[in-house]
């Protein structure tokens, strides 16, 4: 109990430890917001501070629900993507607000912050609604007991109804975005549609991706359609009430309709609604088979060169050197969202943008951390098509923590631009390949930049600007800035956007006529660019020309059943170079389109069609200097809003409340600990189980205590843990006390504290190399009383740790994950103070790798991997082969070879393990809430040895083993299950007997017990 106490007496100033951090952070509150951020970001806040009333009004009435506490609203700027999310621990909301970088959020968005708002807030008010089954204990219990409703629901209707919301409360939402209904139209054209048990979750390896948006949004507007505004609200209801008993009860008690079959009824109205489509062209797949990702390729003189997720091979550029050829694997890499990669017209250069971060930021909290996307220069020369698929490719880091997404390079590879985020917004600047410096080149207040692409003598640049969900085309002479061409482009259609511009230079031959007239030069061919559209609703290939004149009205090249999102002419198939210099004529037009298995690439024929509009006006939007524009988020805000939107710019006092990250109660529950019979007899703890966190992440409190009136004994715990960027402490305080049936009882009391920090992070195209540290001291008091006596044993144990890990991307089909090398070490001390007596020192070192040398050897089942593992371990009490970490964790072996072997001491011991992992197949199968989405067979052998400065003495028996691993998922939440058994083989002439043990796991394995993190205590403790 002093322990206890002196833990709450130092708790506060462990909290105004983080003072100087903690004023870095700002609120400014409403009546039903608090809206927390730090001064950078204050456009940002002021954005949301001028939409929080609308937004609140919109949202309220939607889900019927006014919350009667302030929502807390944290807003990030240092981050490269933007997003959001809601958490219940504790109740708020996050906005990411950097500027989207695709076309999924805000290419037709008047304002996606608002859309973003909305998003979010709507998961806020409708999962701590406090009503029904756990809402309303919640009121005395908690309020993290309202969102326990979470764990039933599946996650179409989590999700579904913030899709449709940011749809129906605000323009632009991904209810209208056509590159979010080819996810619907791709499986229901194919008659592949996923079934209504498969929408309550997403499965990594298959599409679409977002599995319960797609399904939320389609489910939520056809409840919408057919019952009623209100008809969520009414079925949400009903399941709260009872939501142990599945969404599936709630559907038919509030429609009268089973939910599969309202299901079906959903699917059978997309149907009839897209039946019309099957009539257009589908094209010629051209990308691999099977589940994947892939973006649209650039043509080069080694073949198509492009980005792709593929299911067996994993992320990386790809190249295919004739049409219809396999695709090979040129350098495994992971990119930035957004098709933010490029490479050169030889094939041999590349720049991608990956996400890097920067955990040494102080005073922000690690949940979220400081996130760069910075570029990187690839050598893609020919050996890398034979190289390890699992080794990084030759790389070299052009910039240092900057936001570049969307390069591009000049076809001779001696330029690159890249679009770099200003905040919510965004310019293009050139960037040199060799220092990493920036130079502006267009920088438009209030603007999203995206995709510029070189034409082909590098001179110019074609690229899409957004201004309040108005997306244009733009030309601009390079290395001038000058904006030659601005353009809406669709004057039928002013809500239109265009997407993913390319240029393409015909290919000229000329006339005999022409030939013949020595002295008139040849006349070069117009330059086209060709780039997607929706002035139809779906997606379609458009091309414009571009002349002295300017640019030519759209003429539509080509359609599809699913829709063309951008693409261009190809040479005839079968040449062996996609170099334009190969052939005389085009007959084909590769284009990026959907499918059911996800984004592919396709090969059609042109339809083009004589424009049927002419070309609107250039847009009176000028490009302005870097010393005029208000690149900040949400800068003017309140001017020209979108179209028709007017709202009073919100303005943050110069000098706002500072917030402090203080902890917040969330749960407390009742708690009863029983046990009957064995040594410490019959037992009944009665007590409480207690939470609490705080917006930020950086403090969480978590305890419980009991007591036994019959024994008259309390017990109970108490963890805090201080988060304050990249260093992570903590504080743990633990009182036991057993029981047995001579009388005796041992009490244990054990206060310790420990801090682990991220030493380094390297980022590179296709690896990553972690170093953590970890260091600890605790203090332990045991008492054991007897009837007669009383002995007190104190201690005080010291930790050190180190741990090394390596990995990259893993394809699809990698149960186990991709290859990867561990490196580990643990020091415990003990020394020679209080009553410990002789001083203790203890050590656990581990070398674990992931090998897949079978890699080629591919399919549902995915690749054999080897996994070989040593430890060795160290003791200066002898205990040495007892810390040695057994797969199975059912033996300890501490006997060496030998007929009269008696148990030995050792101070250092050996374990070495082989180890092969079988997956045996990736499946999307569910059934009434719970999927499948892989399975595994793991089979091994270890052995484990004495080590001594003469010689190594295994110990008297090996140990063979094999589990199973399934990885379910019931509705949002995985699961890990593995069911194995080990048998002990006694060596030839041991006395050791024959055993066998059985083990059942729920998360990871005790394979990797060393991953974790923080990090445990030695296995002995």
């Amino acid at each position: 109990m002093k322990g206890i106490v002196l833990f709450f007496l130092f708790l506060p100033l462990i909290q105004l430890s983080a003072g100087p951090a903690q004023f870095r952070w700002h609120q400014v509150e409403t009546d039903q917001f608090r809206i927390i951020f730090q001064e950078k970001d204050r456009p940002a806040a002021e954005e949301v501070l001028s939409l929080a009333d609308e937004v609140y009004r919109k949202t309220s009435s939607y889900m019927d629900y006014r919350p009667s506490e302030r929502v807390p609203v944290v807003i990030y700027g240092d981050t490269a993507q933007a997003n959001g999310f809601f958490t219940p621990f504790p109740g708020h909301i996050a906005l990411f607000v950097a500027s989207p970088a695709g076309p999924w959020m805000g290419a037709r968005t008047e304002n996606w912050l608002e859309t973003l708002f909305i998003h979010e807030l709507i998961h806020y008010l409708h999962l701590t609604r406090p009503v029904g089954f756990f809402g309303f204990p919640s009121r005395l219990f908690g309020p993290l007991l309202a969102s326990a409703s979470m764990i039933f629901s599946p996650g179409w209707a989590i999700e579904g109804v913030t899709v449709y919301g940011e749809s129906a409360l605000a323009p632009g939402g991904r209810g209208d975005n056509p590159f979010f209904k080819m996810q619907a139209l791709a499986p229901i054209l194919e008659d592949r549609m996923y079934t209504y048990d498969q929408a309550a979750f997403n499965h990594p390896a298959y599409a679409p991706r977002g599995r319960i948006y797609t399904a939320g949004y389609l489910m939520v507007d056809y409840l919408m359609e057919t019952y009623g505004d209100d008809i969520f609200v009414r079925l949400n209801r009903s399941f709260q009430r009872a939501p142990f008993l599945g969404m599936r009860r709630a559907i038919r008690r509030t429609t009268g309709v089973k939910a599969p079959d309202l299901y079906q009824s959903m699917v059978d109205d997309l149907r009839n609604r897209y039946d019309h489509r099957r009539d257009l062209p589908r094209g010629e797949e051209l990308s691999p088979a099977g589940p994947g990702h892939w973006d649209l390729p650039v043509p080069t003189e080694r073949g198509l060169v492009t980005w792709g997720n593929h299911f067996d091979r994993g992320p990386g550029l790809y190249v295919q050197k004739a049409l219809h050829e396999p695709w090979r694997l040129l350098a495994r890499t992971e990119v930035a969202p957004g098709e933010s990669w490029t490479v050169d017209s030889r094939g041999t250069l590349a720049v991608v943008a990956t996400i890097t971060t920067d955990p040494y930021r102080p005073g922000i909290p690690p949940a979220t951390g400081v996130a760069y996307s910075d570029l990187f220069l690839l050598d893609l020369s020919a050996r890398c098509e034979s190289r390890d698929w699992f080794q990084p490719p030759p790389s070299r880091r052009i910039t240092h923590r900057k936001r570049l997404y969307h390069p591009a390079l000049s076809p001779d590879g001696s330029r690159l631009v890249a679009i770099e985020r200003q905040g919510s917004f965004s310019r293009l600047v050139s960037v040199d390949i060799a220092s990493g410096s920036i130079t502006p080149l267009v920088e438009a207040p209030k603007e999203v930049l995206r995709n510029p692409a070189f034409s082909p003598d590098g001179s110019l640049l074609a690229l899409t600007a957004n201004y309040r969900g108005q997306q244009r085309l733009l030309v601009v002479a390079y290395p001038s800035g000058e904006i030659l061409e601005d353009r809406m482009i669709f004057s039928r259609a002013p809500d239109a956007a265009v997407y993913y511009p390319r240029f393409h230079q015909p290919f000229h031959q000329p006339s005999e006529d022409a030939a013949s007239r020595e002295s008139l030069p040849p006349k070069a061919p117009p330059l086209e660019i060709w780039y997607g559209g929706d002035a139809e609703g779906f997606l379609s290939l458009y091309r414009s020309v571009l002349s002295d004149q300017g640019l030519t009205p759209p003429q539509r090249m080509l359609r599809d059943q699913v829709g063309a999102w951008g693409g261009f002419p190809l040479p005839a198939s079968g040449e062996p170079s996609m170099s334009r210099e190969a052939t005389s004529e085009e007959t084909g037009i590769l284009y990026g389109s959907y499918s059911s298995d996800g984004q592919n690439l396709k090969l059609g024929e042109s339809r083009a069609e004589e424009p049927a509009e002419t070309l609107p006006p250039k847009n009176t939007f000028s490009p302005v200097t870097r010393a005029d524009a208000d690149v900040g988020a949400g800068a003017d805000a309140n001017q020209d809003q979108g179209r028709g939107s007017h709202r009073e710019r919100a303005t943050i006092p110069a000098s706002p409340r500072p917030y402090r990250d203080t902890l917040r109660p969330l749960l407390w529950t009742p708690l009863a600990s029983a046990q009957r019979g064995g040594d410490q007899g019959d037992s009944l703890d009665l007590g409480v189980f207690f939470l609490a966190s705080s917006n930020l992440g950086r403090h969480t409190l978590q305890g419980y205590a009991l007591y036994n009136p019959d024994e008259q004994e309390p017990s109970g715990g108490l963890a805090y843990t201080f988060s304050p960027g990249v260093s992570q402490w903590t504080l743990e305080t633990d009182r036991q006390y057993e029981l047995d049936k001579e009388d005796t009882i041992i009490r244990t009391t054990e206060i310790a504290g420990r801090a682990s920090r991220l030493l380094g992070v390297r980022r590179a195209p296709g690896s990553v190399r972690v170093l953590t540290g970890e260091i600890g001291l605790g203090y332990q008091l045991e008492e054991e009383e007897r009837p007669d006596s009383t002995t007190t044993t104190r201690e005080i144990e010291g930790i050190l740790g180190l741990q090394y890990l390596k990995t990259g991307p893993g394809a699809s089909r990698d149960l186990f994950g991709p290859p990867k090398v561990l490196l580990a070490t643990e020091l415990s001390l003990v020394p020679d103070l209080l009553d410990a007596d002789p001083a203790r020192l203890e050590s656990t070192s581990l070398a674990h790798f992931r090998w897949q040398p079978l890699r080629r050897i591919s399919g549902m089942a995915g690749a054999i991997q080897l996994a070989p593992a040593g430890y060795i371990t160290t003791s200066t009490d002898g205990d040495a082969l007892g810390r040695l970490p057994y797969r199975s964790g059912g033996f300890d072996d501490r006997r060496t070879t030998g007929s009269r072997a008696q148990p030995d001491s050792a101070d250092t011991a050996l374990l070495a393990r082989a180890e092969v992992l079988l997956p045996l197949r990736i499946s999307d199968a569910a059934w009434r809430g719970i999927g499948t989405m892989g399975s595994g067979l793991a089979l091994y052998l270890e052995q484990g040895a004495a080590l001594s400065h003469t010689r190594i003495a295994p110990t008297a028996s090996s140990v063979v083993g094999a589990d199973f691993t399934k990885d379910v998922v019931f509705n949002m939440i995985p699961l890990r299950l593995t069911l194995g058994a080990a048998r002990r083989l006694p060596h030839p002439g041991s006395d050791t007997s024959e055993d066998w043990t059985v083990y059942f796991r729920l998360g990871g394995t005790t394979l990797e017990w060393l991953e974790s993190a923080p990090w445990r205590r030695s296995p002995r403790r």
